[in-house]
Formats: C-alpha cells, sequence, structure tokens
C-alpha cells in the first residue's frame, strides 16, 4: 500500500465509523418514538390518562433524527438524489473520462452541499444563541428550546465534517471512494 495514501483510508473510515456512529444513535432515537408512541396510546386508550408530553417528544425527536443523520447519509450515498447527471455520464464510452466526469461531480456535490450547510450552520448557531438568550420553554417538555436548536446546529456541523472529509479524500485518492473498475458496469 501507498503511504503518501494511507492518510486518505483512515480519513475514509473515520468519516465511515463516524456515519456509523451516528446511524446508531439514529437507531436508538426511532426506538425511544416508537416506544413513546406506543406508551401514549396505550395511556390514551387504555388507562385513560393524558400524556401531553408525548407528542412533542417524538415531534422534537423526530426532526432532531432527521437532522443528525443527514451527514450520515450522505456519507453513505443513501441521500435522495437526481440522477439525471449520472444518467448522461453512463454513455460516456471512455473509462478514463467517464472516471473524470464522476470526481468532477462528487467533487461539486460536496462543495456544494459543504457551502450551504456551512451557511446554514453560522445561521443555526446565530438562532441557537439567541434562544438560548430568550430562554423560551417547550410547552409539552418544558425544556429550554434552545435545547432543541442545538441538536440541529450539531447536524449541521456534522453534515459540514463530512463534506469537507470528503473533498479531501476525493482530492487525496478518488480510488477510495470510486474506482475505474466501478464504472465499467454502466450503473453507479
Amino acid at each position: 500500500m501507498n503511504n503518501s495514501k494511507k492518510w486518505v483510508r483512515t480519513l475514509n473510515s473515520f468519516d465511515k465509523s463516524l456515519a456509523n456512529v451516528v446511524e446508531l444513535v439514529c437507531t436508538f432515537m426511532l426506538v425511544a418514538i416508537m416506544a413513546i408512541i406506543f406508551m401514549a396510546v396505550i395511556c390514551r386508550f387504555i388507562l385513560h390518562i393524558s400524556t401531553p408530553w408525548s407528542e412533542e417528544f417524538t415531534r422534537f425527536t423526530h426532526i432532531s433524527m432527521a437532522f443528525l443523520g443527514m451527514g450520515a447519509c450522505l456519507t453513505k450515498n443513501e441521500h435522495i438524489e437526481i440522477d439525471v447527471f449520472a444518467a448522461l455520464a453512463n454513455k460516456i464510452k471512455n473509462i478514463d473520462t467517464k472516471y473524470l466526469v464522476y470526481k468532477i461531480d462528487d467533487l461539486f456535490r460536496y462543495i456544494f452541499i459543504g457551502s450551504m450547510g456551512g451557511y446554514l450552520l453560522y445561521m443555526y448557531i446565530d438562532y441557537t444563541m439567541k434562544q438560548h438568550k430568550m430562554n423560551q420553554i417547550s410547552a409539552g417538555l418544558h425544556l429550554p428550546m434552545w435545547m432543541l436548536y442545538t441538536v440541529l446546529t450539531c447536524g449541521f456541523a456534522l453534515l459540514v465534517t463530512h463534506c469537507v472529509l470528503n473533498i479531501i479524500i476525493i482530492l487525496g485518492d478518488y480510488k477510495v471512494v470510486r474506482t475505474k473498475e466501478s464504472l465499467e458496469g454502466g450503473d453507479v
């Protein structure tokens, strides 16, 4: 193995591990949502007890799960995407040209999403700080609202982190992301 490219593989491994940790956290959040909804249904329809906090907890947890998971989905290519460009790139016969087109496409994607995520991170940090000063409390859980916005801010921070790591990986050694052999089948 080329030692000059070993750091790229290590960085890629770190990026995948970070995505796996976030995926595990999101899995626990989903299990918590299902358990709370099940408990709320039992309490309401069998025990005739109201649980006003359960609806707010599940809503906040679902939103948090989506924001935390967006960087992991991007790293694992499990996000929604428009594949018109990929369909056009697959028509290129020269494998070296196709490889270069995919490299530029991946690089552009991470730069674009990372810059948009960076802007939104900046906006959410500012908004979270304003919420902290206002000390607004949620109606059902009686928690400070800045706590929810902190989780959303962390989601954008993770998104930007994944984008920066993937940009470095693509520029360092694109073969870690995609090999020319993987393009020969035409379905990427």
